[in-house]
C-alpha cells in the first residue's frame, strides 16, 4: 500500500473518531446509562447486618446487666433485611440468674438512621421483645 493511501486511511479513521464523539447517544445507550446509575445507587446502600446484630446485642445486654455470664450463641440467630436499612433479628441469650443457667429469646426490630454504625444513638429501635 502506498504511503499516501495509508495517510488518507489514518486521517479518515481519526476524522470518524472525532466525529463520533459529537454524535448523540442512541436510545439503547441512554437506557444502559440509566441502568448503570440505578445499579450504582442500589450498591451504594451498605449492608449493615452485622452492625444491627451487634447494636441489638448491646441493648439486650444492657437490659440484662444485673445477670452474670451473658452469652450470645452464634448458631441460632436469624436476620431479616426489610429494606430502608431496617433489620429484624431473632436470637436468644444465655445467662446465669442466682447460679441457674437461663435461656431467653429476643426479637429486635431496628433501623439505621445514619452516622457512625456502631453508635447506638444512630439506630432507631422500632420494637424490642425479650421473651422471658
Amino acid at each position: 500500500m502506498k504511503k499516501e493511501t495509508k495517510k488518507k486511511l489514518i486521517i479518515g479513521f481519526v476524522a470518524l473518531a472525532v466525529l463520533g464523539m459529537f454524535l448523540p447517544d442512541t436510545p439503547s445507550q441512554e437506557v444502559k446509562k440509566e441502568e448503570v446509575k440505578k445499579t450504582v445507587k442500589k450498591e451504594s446502600v451498605k449492608n449493615l447486618t452485622n452492625e444491627a446484630v451487634t447494636i441489638c446485642r448491646m441493648i439486650i445486654e444492657s437490659h440484662l446487666s444485673t445477670y452474670s455470664d451473658i452469652d450470645f450463641p452464634f448458631a441460632n440467630r436469624k436476620v431479616f433485611k426489610k429494606g430502608n436499612q431496617r433489620y429484624i433479628i431473632k436470637d436468644y441469650v444465655n445467662f446465669y440468674d442466682n447460679g441457674i443457667k437461663k435461656k431467653v429469646y429476643w426479637h429486635c426490630d431496628i433501623r439505621y438512621k445514619g452516622g457512625d454504625e456502631m453508635d447506638t444513638n444512630n439506630w432507631e429501635m422500632l420494637n424490642l421483645e425479650i421473651l422471658k
